[in-house]
């Protein structure tokens, strides 16, 4: 059996396209094993969340992976799978003796956080009355503006601070511009990222991709997934 799955490009560690030009990530892999356990083989599509959308309601796709994105399933006419893994939202800041975390602690600041993500929408909620929001299609176009000030902190995955941070000189304890990553307790998202999403009517493919994932035992955070990629030495398609 063919599928053809939608991802978001530009999303590393999570969805990207390398330099072969071939679809890669962590939950690129995830779900290439659950197509391994239903005995299906999956062609990955990359295009914008709204295409992505379009395309699997018109039947262009089968389905697509849906990354830390609002989406209503009844709206869209769609049904998702269990998480694939669990966000472990962070504040990333310079590194201080005491890191900002609480809402009174960034006041007159601005924190910058993914375009329209769940992440996004729990600033909006949580935040925007002490900070500033500055929203970013790209995650490490926010990097380079923490570090150069104009950002102050800036709210994602551990799993990315991980991959597109810690592993370059920004991480580095003794380097002349350090960031942190405190992982940010009690944010309490909805259970509609991180997952599959397919068309509602397709609910045979749904209950077999749904038990690969329960087969797979125990959901885990998204970093701990880090190790089984090959993201190491990725470089943003710029």
């Amino acid at each position: 059996m063919q599928l053809y799955l939608g991802i978001a490009n530009k999303r590393i560690p999570y969805t990207y396209i390398d330099k072969q030009q071939q679809a890669s990530g962590i939950l690129v892999a995830s779900v290439t094993h659950l197509c391994e356990q239903i005995n299906a083989h999956c062609n990955f599509v990359a295009e914008d969340f709204e295409q992505l959308l379009e395309d699997v309601r018109t039947f262009k796709l089968h389905g697509m992976i849906v990354i830390d994105d609002f989406i209503s399933p009844e709206i869209d006419g769609l049904k998702l799978t269990s998480p694939l893994c669990m966000l472990t939202p962070a504040l990333i800041q310079k590194q201080v003796e005491n890191p900002r975390l609480a809402p009174e602690d960034f006041k007159s600041t601005t924190i910058g956080v993914q375009e329209g993500s769940l992440l996004h929408l729990y600033l909006l909620d949580a935040y925007s009355s002490s900070a500033r929001l500055k929203p970013y299609p790209i995650l490490e176009s926010a990097v380079f503006d923490l570090v150069s000030g104009r950002i102050d902190a800036l709210l994602a995955d551990d799993a990315f601070f991980r991959e597109r941070v810690a592993k370059t000189i920004l991480g580095k304890a003794n380097s002349n511009v350090s960031l942190i990553a405190p992982k940010l307790d009690g944010v309490d998202l909805p259970a509609t990222s991180m997952t599959l999403a397919v068309r509602a009517h397709d609910k045979e493919l749904l209950a077999a991709l749904e038990q690969a994932i329960q087969a797979s035992g125990k959901t885990l955070s998204c970093a701990s997934l880090l190790k089984t990629d090959d993201t190491a030495k990725a470089k943003p398609n710029d």
